[in-house]
C-alpha cells in the first residue's frame, strides 16, 4: 500500500504577536493508484450548499485548475483587516514530480493524486464524521505563529478527547473581538504578557460540542463517499490553523481508523488571524461510490476562531455540507 500525498505550505498573514510563519512539508513519495475493494455504493444525493461567511470575513475564490491549487489571501492590517482590504496571491502546486518557479513566485508541478479508498459496512448510515475536541495550549499550542506544534501533537501526547460528537457540516463562523467585550480578562502566559485569556468564553461548534473558545483543537475524521468519478477540489481555511489528510494510509488506516503520526498532509493551511484567513486547496481524482478516509485537524491558539472545509465534486458547487456522503470511522470494515 502506498501513501499518497500532496503537500502545500506557505502563508502570508499578520498575527497580533507578529507575522505568522508557514510550516513546510515535503515528500518524495510517488503517487500511485491502488485498487481497493469497496462495499456496494450507498445511494446518496446532495443539494450543493454555497459557502457563506459573515460580512467582515475575508473570502477568496480559489483559482480552478486540473493541478493542485493554493490560494493565499495575505493580511494587509492586523485586527481591523476586512475582505475589501486584502490582496490575493495564487500558487499552483501538485505532486513532487517536476517543478517550475516563475518570477512571480508561482510554483507549478505535474500530476494529480489518486487516493486509495476503503471498504465500509454497507449497512452503516451516513451519520456524519466523528469530531473530537482536544485541549490546545493557550497561545503556544497548535496554530501558534511559529507553527512549532505539529497537527499530530494530540497523537504524540496521547491526549484523550474532552468531548466527541458527529457532524456532516465542516464550518463554523468567525467570531469577533466585540463578542469578547463582556468577559473578564486574565494574562496567564508570561511569554506573551499582552495576550488576554477571556474567562468563561465558550462556543458550541460542530457536533454540538462546547469548547473553551480561547484555545482548542477539533479533529474531524471519517469516510467520504464520492458521488461521481472525476476531479474534486478540497479547500480549507481556519483561524488559526487547519491541516487536511485524505486517503487510506494518509488520513488513517482502513478499518482501524488509526492515523499515522508522521503522515504527510494533503493540504496544509498555515495560520490565519483576525478575519483574514488564507484558503488552501487541493485537487484529487476520485471514483464514484468509493469511500475515502478523511481527517481534518483544526486548531485555535487564542481568542477568536473560524473554520471551513469544502469539497467541490465534478460539475458541482463547493460545499461544507456533506450530508449523505459523510460516514463515521466506525463504519470501516476490519482489515
Amino acid at each position: 500500500m502506498f501513501k499518497n500525498l500532496v503537500v502545500l505550505s506557505g502563508l502570508l498573514s499578520i498575527a497580533q504577536a507578529g507575522p505568522c510563519k508557514p510550516l513546510s512539508l515535503t515528500s518524495s513519495e510517488s503517487l500511485s493508484v491502488i485498487t481497493t475493494a469497496t462495499a456496494p455504493p450507498i445511494a446518496a444525493t446532495e443539494t450543493p450548499t454555497t459557502t457563506t461567511t459573515e460580512a467582515a470575513e475575508s473570502t477568496t475564490t480559489p483559482a480552478k485548475d486540473t493541478s493542485l491549487t493554493v490560494v493565499a489571501t495575505p493580511s494587509t492590517t492586523a485586527e481591523s483587516t476586512t475582505a475589501a482590504e486584502s490582496t490575493t496571491a495564487v500558487e499552483t502546486t501538485t505532486a513532487a514530480e517536476s517543478t517550475t518557479t516563475t518570477a512571480a513566485g508561482t510554483t507549478t508541478t505535474s500530476g494529480t493524486p489518486k487516493p486509495s479508498s476503503c471498504a465500509i459496512d454497507s449497512a452503516c448510515p451516513a451519520s456524519g464524521w466523528s469530531v473530537d475536541y482536544y485541549a490546545n495550549v493557550f497561545e503556544e499550542g497548535y496554530g501558534n505563529d511559529e507553527m512549532t506544534v505539529p497537527a499530530s501533537y494530540y497523537l504524540t501526547e496521547e491526549l484523550t478527547p474532552l468531548d466527541s460528537g458527529y457532524t456532516d457540516v465542516t464550518y463554523f463562523a468567525q467570531d469577533y473581538m466585540s463578542d469578547l467585550s463582556s468577559y473578564r480578562q486574565t494574562f496567564p502566559n508570561s511569554n506573551y504578557p499582552g495576550k488576554a485569556y477571556y474567562v468563561n468564553y465558550h462556543r458550541t461548534l460542530n457536533g454540538d460540542i462546547t469548547v473553551d473558545a480561547n484555545s482548542f483543537t477539533l479533529v474531524y475524521q471519517g469516510y467520504y463517499q464520492a458521488p461521481s468519478t472525476g476531479s474534486y477540489e478540497l479547500c480549507i481555511q481556519a483561524d488559526n490553523a487547519n491541516t487536511l489528510y485524505f486517503g487510506e494510509g494518509n488520513a488513517f488506516d482502513c478499518g482501524t481508523g488509526e492515523p499515522t503520526v508522521d503522515a504527510p498532509a494533503l493540504v496544509l493551511a498555515a495560520t490565519g488571524y483576525h478575519f483574514n484567513n488564507p484558503v488552501r486547496c487541493g485537487t484529487v481524482s476520485l471514483i464514484k461510490g468509493h469511500t475515502y478516509p478523511v481527517r481534518n485537524v483544526m486548531g485555535n491558539k487564542n481568542a477568536v476562531s473560524m473554520f471551513e472545509f469544502t469539497i467541490k465534486a465534478p460539475g458541482g458547487t463547493a460545499t461544507h455540507n456533506h450530508a449523505g456522503k459523510a460516514f463515521p470511522v466506525e463504519c470501516g470494515l476490519s482489515n
